[in-house]
């Protein structure tokens, strides 16, 4: 079921760029299939596995939250939202 965009972000008709705020999978089921040219995403890394690094000469967790924890491969590779951007692209993907 799709839902009307609400008001963009930032509109620049003259660059043919418009960038919206919001929680993805809300966007991407109101924008019409095959209408966008790049989705750019920052993913969760899977790095939270209860270890250390050196952060500014310190030691500390990578423990960033359970969002971070992995699932397994091929959990890891389907997370949310890539089917969704797949069918609503007509250009590159970056997650």
């Amino acid at each position: 079921m799709s839902t009307s965009l609400p008001a963009p972000a930032f509109d620049d008709p003259k660059h043919h760029l418009r960038l919206y705020q919001g929680d993805c999978l809300d966007l991407l089921a109101a924008i019409p299939p095959s209408s966008v040219d790049l989705v750019f995403a920052d993913p969760p890394y899977f790095l939270s596995n209860g270890g250390i690094t050196c952060h500014a000469g310190k030691m500390v967790s990578v423990h960033k939250g359970d969002w971070d924890k992995s699932r397994g491969p091929d959990a890891n590779r389907d997370g949310p939202g890539h089917a969704e951007c797949s069918s609503e692209i007509g250009g590159m993907v970056f997650l």
